[in-house]
């Protein structure tokens, strides 16, 4: 959205950029702090959410530069048959981590309880409780399915709004476990 009025002025149409300005400054006004710097003072735990991709070729790689980020944790989704370089890389940074299906945070603090958290047929959900030094937290990793497009449906977000709606009533507590 920041780039149209900028592709308006080099077309040199007033109109266009009379018609891209407003929605660009109400672009700018809800997400441009997301442009910002974040190395600011103030957090005392610092986490890095990363989709690293069943497929990736290069799971050592990734490994690496998640490991250099200087995060206290790692939440690491759609892990698959490269899990093992996962917990063999960044062994040193992060020693504490468990991993639950497709899933699992890696940690600079224990790791302790922790269980699946149901929102799939299948385990893309995790609840674990990271001791830090300042007391426990508990981190939630959940790989969400995928929005999926159909010739015959068009986009199937479906299966990925109840596993989001599922996941926020667990995640609140709105949803108590029966036994």
């Amino acid at each position: 959205m920041p780039l149209l009025p900028l592709c308006a002025l080099v077309r040199r149409s007033a109109t266009a950029v009379v018609a891209v300005v407003p929605p660009a400054l109400i672009w700018c006004s809800l997400f441009g702090w997301t442009l910002l710097d974040k190395r600011a003072d103030g957090g005392d735990l610092t986490v890095v959410a990363h989709n690293v991709d069943e497929h990736n070729p290069h799971p050592v790689r990734t490994a690496r530069a998640l490991a250099a980020s200087g995060a206290d944790v790692l939440a690491l989704e759609e892990l698959g048959a490269a899990t093992a370089e996962y917990e063999r890389t960044p062994a040193g940074t992060y020693p504490y981590h468990t991993v639950r299906g497709t899933v699992g945070p890696w940690s600079r603090y224990p790791v302790g309880a922790s269980r699946t958290v149901d929102i799939a047929p299948w385990p893309r959900a995790l609840r674990a409780v990271v001791r830090t030094p300042k007391g426990p937290v508990t981190v939630f990793v959940a790989h969400l399915l995928s929005v999926r497009f159909s010739p015959i449906s068009g986009f199937t977000a479906a299966a990925r709004d109840a596993a989001a709606h599922r996941h926020a009533r667990r995640t609140t507590g709105a949803h108590r476990t029966r036994g």
